[in-house]
């Protein structure tokens, strides 16, 4: 019965027909049986569906989880490119969207909040040269103005959160 769907509520009432004649009022049927069997207590077996769709959405689910895991996994074992804040002011376009890690200074710390609610941290980070490069970090970071910090994170030459726009900076995942 490979080729059919099935319904089976303990031999009282069974119904046959082909996976491509199955249409809405056969669903509506087969939801229906299945629901009247779980509330009179009749154990109700689904047919075809119990083994074979099981089976292969276990399988399909696996191999959505598995390349999840390797293409996630993959992007956070390649470290960012570490580069100068000079660097990124004068190819801005090449790094926008790029995951880059840089040294420098903290100065013009600032600790606010959107109206929401949510704490955000920024500073201008400088580096040796004279270079400054705004940093964006969500939380109140425990950096102080003259700490020289490492910023990993993404630069952006626009990026907008809560209806706000910032210009040039690295939007941090990670300071130490």
């Amino acid at each position: 019965m490979r080729g059919d769907a099935a319904i089976s509520i303990s031999n009282s009432s069974y119904i046959t027909k082909s996976k491509s004649n199955l249409d809405k009022t056969d669903f509506v049927y087969y939801v229906n049986t299945m629901m009247r069997a779980e509330y009179s207590g009749v154990k109700w077996t689904p047919g075809w569906e119990e083994g074979k769709m099981n089976r292969c959405t276990s399988k399909i689910l696996f191999g959505i989880f598995l390349v999840s895991a390797i293409v996630l996994g993959g992007l956070s074992i390649c470290p960012a490119a570490e580069t100068t804040v000079e660097k990124i002011m004068n190819n801005r376009d090449s790094y926008d969207g790029q995951e880059v890690s840089v040294s420098g200074t903290v100065s013009n710390l600032k600790f606010k909040a959107f109206e929401v609610g949510n704490d955000y941290t920024t500073f201008m980070l400088a580096s040796k040269s004279g270079g400054r490069i705004k940093v964006f970090a969500w939380g109140k970071l425990k950096s102080k103005a003259g700490q020289k910090v490492q910023v990993t994170g993404v630069y952006r030459k626009v990026w907008t959160s809560a209806r706000r726009y910032f210009y040039n900076q690295i939007v941090a995942s990670e300071v130490k």
